[in-house]
This record gives structure tokens, C-alpha cells and sequence, in this order.
């Protein structure tokens, strides 16, 4: 995870909990289609992106993802 400056990072929490709730429904939807989960942040902009997911910008979706880890939801992304 990488360090936000404070901008970055003042996404509302309701916002927050949203775009989490997104990239759960997101992991669901692929794993369901596809057997396997891709990281939240590869199926941005592909053809395999869900629905779910296109109202949030990528920052949010980052910041979702990072919440998730922290939490333990998520593994961190393979560097």
C-alpha cells in the first residue's frame, strides 16, 4: 500500500464503506464468472470490469481496496 497525502484521502466515509461494498460485489461477480477473483484494480477499464464499479473513480477503488486489506478482507496486491 502506498501513502496518500491528505487530499487523497479525505474520501467521506459513507463514500468509503460504498466503494468497498462495490469491490466485494465486484470479486463475487468474477470469481463467479470467471472460477478465480481478480485484484479489484486490474479489472478497471477491462472488458471483465462489473457494473458495479463504474460509479466510482479509480482513487476511490484504491482507497476501497487498501480499507479492505487493512481490515484483512483482501491480500495485498502481487508486486
Amino acid at each position: 500500500m502506498k501513502k496518500r497525502s491528505r487530499q487523497e484521502s479525505d474520501i467521506d466515509p459513507l463514500r468509503l464503506i460504498a466503494a468497498s461494498e462495490a469491490v466485494i460485489q465486484a470479486l463475487q461477480e468474477t470469481q463467479n464468472e470467471q472460477g478465480q477473483a481478480s485484484h479489484p484494480l486490474s479489472l478497471l477499464g477491462s472488458p471483465a470490469q462489473p457494473a458495479c464499479l463504474t460509479e466510482f473513480t479509480r482513487p476511490e477503488i484504491e482507497q476501497a481496496t487498501d480499507f479492505l486489506v487493512r481490515l484483512g478482507v483482501l491480500e495485498p496486491a502481487p508486486e
